[in-house]
Order: C-alpha cells, then structure tokens, then sequence
C-alpha cells in the first residue's frame, strides 16, 4: 500500500506532518522512497531500514493528496495530484536529479470539493492512463505522453452504479485484461479497463450478497495472486473478506479473516508480499502488524504479529523485497521497518546483530529478571547496546537497537542512558543530543529490546545531554537536561508509550540560579520530599531543586562559583566572585557530574569537575541550607590528582561507601572511601596499562552495582569504542573483569 511518510527526524524537519509516498523497486534493484508535501523527498531505501535523502522535488507548491511513481517508454515518472486538484509529472529515472515535466491543472473537477480520494496508474495497450478516484468518480487522463498529459474520461457512478464514496483502487490483469477494483464503503465495483477510454462494469461485490457477509467498513483493497487464480484481500476495519475475481464477472467468496478469531484491533491498511510460491497478507491495526499466510487463499493461516509503539500513530503498510530479504515498512508520525524474511520470526529493523560500542557516551546498571545488565548509549553510531555482565569475566552482548537521522528508534546522537521501572516494566531514558529527542525503550526483555516512544519537537529540548528519572507522588517522572537552553524539562511517563511535559525549568526563572549548561543530573529523596541536583557547566554550579510538588518546582538551593566556605570547611554562604587563592573557596571547576548517596544517616552530594583536581562531597541533608564536607586536593589524603574530564557514581560494598571517579586524561579509575564524608580516602587507582585494563581509553561514564555476587563498576570509553568491567568487591585490590570493543 501507499505509504505515508510523516516527521522523518530532524534531516527532513522540512517534511511537513503528513505526506504521502510510494516505495519503488525497480530502480537498478534499488528501493525509493518519495515523501513530503511540497517539496517531495527523494530517499534511497536500499535497504528499507537504512533511508538516505538523496534529492527534493520543488515546485509542488500544495498540499499532495496522492502519488504514484509508474514506468513510461522506459522512464520512471513520478506522479502528484495536489488537494487543489492538478496532476504534476516529475521525471525521476535518475532519482538523484528529478526533473519537472508537466502540470495538468484542475483535473479531478470534484463537485463537492472532497480531496482525491486514491491514485492508480495502469498500463494497457491503449498506453499508459492515470486514473484519479475521488467519491463518485474516477477521471482518466492519457499520459502515455508525460510532457502533454491529457484527460480522456470519465467513469461515473451512472454507469458504474457502484461507485459511491470511493476509498481505494486496485488493479490487476488476468490474460491481456486490465481489470480494477474500485472500493467503497460496503461495496467493490470490478470493471474492465482493458480499454481506458470506453471502460465497463462486470460485477459487483457487495456485503450480504453470494456469500459475501465481511464486506464492511472497508478501508483497503489488495490483489493477491496464486497457482489457482487471482484473488482479492478486501479490508474492513474488522475483517478480512477473500474472494477470488479471476472470473471479473463472477467473484466468489473463499475465506474470511476475522477479527474475533486473528485479534485484529481496528484494521488500518494491508498489504501483499509474496515470495516463491509463497504469499503474505500484511494487516496493519492499532497495535501493530498480523502476518498471515495466504498462499491457500481458501485457508488462511496466520504467522505472527508483532507490535508497533502508539505514538508512531501507523498510517499505512507495504511489503518490499530487497535484496535477498522481505521488508514490512509502516509509517505515520513515524517510521517503523521489520524484516520479515522468517515471517515466523519478524525482527524490527532497528535490532541488529553485533555489538555497536561506536563513540559510547552513557552507561547505567540494573539487575533485569535477576540477571545483572548494563545498558550502553553510544552517540557516534546511533545505537544502545545491551549486555548481560551477571559473569563479569564472561560479559555477553545481549541486543542493540540502532537509530540515525532516519530511523524509527529515534536514536540519534544518544548521549546518555537512565534505567527505570514503570508498572512492573524496565524502561531506558534515552536523550538524544543530536536528534533533541527523548526515546523510550522498553528492555523488560533486554534481548529483545522494544522503542515505545519518542519525543521531540519541542522547543525547549535543545541538545539534551542527560537523564534522571523520579517518582513522586506515585506518578514517575523522566526529566531531561536540555544544555542549549538550559533548562530541565519533567515529562510524566505513567504511560511510557505518550510521556507528557509538564514543566520547563529554565535558568532564572522560579529563581532558578544554576542551570546555565546543564550537564548531569540525579535525585534523591530526603525526608519524604524529593530533590533534583544538576550539574551545570557553565555557571559551575550546583543546583539543587525541591520537586517535591513538580509542577511547581523551588529552588532549595545553588552552589555557584561565586560561593565560598569558611576555612573549617563546613559552611557555604553567598558572598563574592571567585577569586583565586583565596581559602576554602568552593569551586568544582566546569563541573562535569553529581551523584548523591545516603551515608550514615545524612545525604551527601559528589560533584566532580573538568578544570580541578578536586572532588567535592556536600552535605545536602538539608537541601536549603547545604554545606560542604570536604574538598580534596592532590596530595591529600593518598589522592594523586585526578585529571581531566570526570564521572561519578556511588556504591556500597562491604559496610561501607564508596565513589567510583573516572578520569579521562590519564585513563584511569578512582576508588575512593567516602564512608566518613568529612574525610575521603584514596583506596585505590585502576590505569591502563599494556595487558591489564587495555580498553580503558577515553573513559567517559561509569555505572557500580553492588548485588549479592559482588561489586562492580562498568566503564565506557569513547576513544577505545569499549566498554570495561571492573570487580571492586575488595576495594583495596580490584581487578579487570571482561571487556569488549567495537564490532
């Protein structure tokens, strides 16, 4: 079927929200994609699951109704009809370079201005006639000569008694005949164009009428061909009516498909796709795609189903063949592709084999079905990848889910990843730095990995960086850090399928002091209210923020730059700029990450910078009046300095506390015991070093898990394109667990 192509990321921003497109195959092997709404987007489909935009047709100015790409004297055309009626033809035999031919205008002539309902076009030997379907009617135009398309007809409900409020035509030939299926409502017109010029009615299917009782609602018809004849799929929002028209004259009925027995919910569109002797109906619901095989058209047998995301809004379905595979591509508000080359085994386009690790950004933990997982955001490859770490000397990599400019997933540029449980789901926040989009997987089956949602084109949502996720007051939360606009935006993920922004929270508004670049975040609840730290580059701060009530956010607390502390280190108040030198200043120096932890009956804050050897422990266990713990230097307490670009993460082994610290100029890991926050200790250092930890290059984001097994820190590093285990579970004498690279 025809297929709509809607918000094609942000490469095709340009592509307005609906746009209709068909994809073509016969281009040297090749699959295109024409979509848009003036212009027409050119995409190489080769494959399906990997769209390149290779051109843009202007000079369709409104609105398109329908397309259709069809061959003339060994030329491919590709031709619009706009709502306002006028048929355009565009040479795209080279689809790099499309060129305008001509413009036919006011050709549908429809009385009651109802858009053109359906566009075909049929090759006969009397030429090459497009036919234009709008709901009592069909127009005829001759463009056997594009560059002077002419109309040649018309077909009405007067002579076709049964063409009323037309939806869809179908064609098909049986010997040297051209036959097309125009379908309404309750009803199907079979007539013979075999003659486009003097066309005729043969017969026609109606609902209750020669045994056919399914021909209701009707939103779609297919052609499917077999060894025994030619038979038409006639889609109803509920059921499936298969009646065999290679007798144009006298269609029987042969198998229902109906909804009670195959779990439709609201039929949308179908397809065919057929391969050898074997054929597939391809049925589009509201939840997602039915595979059945109709190679016996009397005894259809359903094959599998698989599920699509809600907010992809499908609109329409179609098979392609590519290469040695077979594709389902639907597409709405967004873009969905499965190979379905197994039909016993669809598999969406955006899981591919292999481990990705290309440019990792973020990493988190959890322990999914008792079973111990890291999760892997990696920006410059568009993907997340999943890997199951319970034998931390035995990593496995489990799924990956890739993205790009194009793809379904949303993923492109993720630069971070948060786990979280939603109603008895594990779900990963992914924020997409490039794409300035949240996407939503569902990993409660971390092999199989499921994209339930992406949000973007908001505003506000500038680059987000990071995510953290809360619950409050039962509803949980996803917020996200955008750092161009440095704000935070909460989105309710009750329904993970269709988050909901609730609130922006920007720089200097709510007295907000601290969220100019926002980079990091985490929460924590202390004394039943709940708080938001962020990490903000470039003010250098700290905010704190009570999201307790999270549409109406307060500033607890931010720790600027320009903050100092007293020389006994145990008190911040507000009182000039930042002058070196000076005694007990606080200063974190272009910080980088913040965690929080509770340690000994208090609640304390890490915050690791870019610009200073320092790491910074604070004493939030009151929010609104913090204070600082402690502030290391190099020489300080076993502590050698730690340089450049830092992460942080908190664990808890052995009865006591800990901070994991990677340091990214000199490849390195901190283990730190902050146990006694006013007193850290250096515990030990991880380099790398020639034959032990040789994949620590670049490390960039850390996540520790402590489980029953032991302790674990997992690393990922964006130079070696890899990913680290390290067992901490001696703290004083960790060693290297598995690792793995890119590929």
């Amino acid at each position: 079927m025809r297929i709509i192509l809607a918000a094609l990321a942000v490469a095709l921003a340009a592509v307005p929200a609906v746009a209709y497109g068909e994809i073509v195959t016969e281009y040297d092997d090749r699959t295109y994609i024409f979509a848009g709404d003036g212009p027409v987007s050119v995409l190489d489909a080769t494959p399906p699951n990997q769209p390149v935009l290779v051109a843009k047709i202007p000079g369709i100015a409104d609105g398109i109704a329908d397309m259709q790409v069809a061959s003339v004297d060994g030329h491919r055309y590709l031709f619009a009809v706009t709502v306002n009626d006028d048929l355009h033809i565009v040479d795209v035999t080279e689809p790099y370079k499309p060129a305008a031919v001509s413009v036919l205008e006011d050709v549908v002539s429809n009385a009651q201005g109802v858009p053109l309902a359906d566009l075909e076009v049929i090759h006969t030997g009397s030429g090459v006639h497009a036919l234009l379907a709008s709901p009592d009617k069909i127009q005829i135009v001759d463009v056997s000569d594009p560059e002077d398309p002419r109309l040649a007809g018309v077909a009405s409900h007067w002579a076709f008694y049964a063409l009323k409020d037309l939806l869809e035509l179908e064609q098909y030939d049986v010997g040297d005949r051209t036959y097309i299926l125009a379908a309404g409502p309750s009803s199907v017109q079979v007539a013979d164009f075999t003659n486009p010029l003097g066309p005729y009615p043969t017969s026609v299917i109606r609902h209750g009428q020669y045994g056919f009782d399914a021909v209701t609602d009707l939103v779609d018809v297919e052609i499917s061909r077999s060894g025994s004849g030619t038979f038409a799929l006639i889609v109803g929002a509920d059921a499936v009516q298969v009646a065999d028209v290679t007798d144009e004259r006298y269609p029987k009925p042969v198998a229902v498909l109906r909804g009670d027995d195959y779990g439709f919910d609201g039929i949308i569109d179908a397809d065919v796709i057929s391969e050898g002797d074997s054929s597939y109906a391809l049925i589009l619901d509201g939840a997602g795609v039915h595979i059945v095989d109709i190679s016996d058209p009397a005894s259809p047998a359903p094959l599998q189903r698989y599920s699509i995301m809600e907010s992809a809004d499908p609109g329409m379905i179609s098979g392609v063949k590519s290469g040695d595979r077979l594709w389902v591509v639907t597409t709405g508000a967004k873009i969905h592709v499965a190979d379905i080359t197994d039909p016993l085994a669809p598999v969406p386009a955006y899981l591919q084999a292999g481990m990705t690790l290309f440019g990792p950004t973020g990493v988190d933990t959890a322990v999914i079905d008792g079973r111990l997982y890291s999760v892997v955001a990696s920006s410059a490859g568009n993907t997340v990848d999943i890997i199951d770490f319970t034998d931390p000397y035995n990593i496995e990599h489990v799924s990956s889910v890739s993205g790009g400019k194009h793809e379904y997933a949303g993923l492109y540029g993720p630069n971070d990843v948060k786990i979280a449980s939603v109603a008895d789901r594990t779900y990963a926040l992914v924020p997409n730095a490039r794409g300035s989009t949240l996407s939503i997987l569902d990993i409660t089956d971390p092999s199989t990995p499921v994209p339930v949602s992406v949000t973007g084109g908001i505003d506000t949502m500038f680059v987000p960086t990071s995510a953290a996720f809360a619950v409050v007051d039962s509803v949980p939360y996803a917020l996200v850090s955008s750092f161009y606009c440095n704000c935070i935006l909460a989105f309710d993920i009750a329904d993970p399928q269709l988050p909901e922004l609730v609130i922006s929270m920007h720089d200097g508004q709510y007295g907000f002091e601290g969220l100019l670049g926002p980079l990091e975040m985490d929460t924590v609840v202390i004394d039943g209210s709940t708080y938001l730290l962020v990490a903000s580059y470039y003010d250098e701060a700290l905010q704190i923020i009570d999201i307790t009530d999270i549409r109406r956010p307060v500033q607890a607390a931010a720790l600027l730059a320009s903050w100092t502390v007293d020389s006994g280190l145990n008190s911040i108040e507000h009182s000039r700029p930042l002058q070196p030198g000076r005694d007990g200043i606080y200063d974190i120096g272009g910080i980088m990450d913040i965690r929080a932890a509770e340690i000994g009956g208090g609640t304390y804050a890490v915050a690791v910078g870019a610009y200073t050897e320092r790491i910074t422990i604070i004493d939030i266990s009151d929010p609104y009046s913090p204070a600082l713990a402690s502030s290391t230097v190099p020489d300080m307490a076993g502590f050698t300095g730690p340089t450049g670009d830092k992460r942080v993460d908190i664990v808890g082994a052995w009865e006591r506390i800990y901070a994991v610290v990677t340091t990214n100029a000199n490849n390195a890991v901190h283990i730190i015991d902050i146990t006694n926050p006013s007193l850290p200790l250096a515990v030990s250092t991880v380099v790398s070093t020639e034959g032990e930890y040789e994949a620590l290059s670049g490390p960039v984001d850390i996540s520790a898990i402590s489980t029953g097994a032991g302790t674990f820190a997992v690393v990922v590093n964006s130079i070696g394109d890899s990913l680290q285990v390290i067992d901490m579970s001696d703290p004083p004498s960790p060693t290297p667990g598995d690792s793995i690279v890119k590929g």
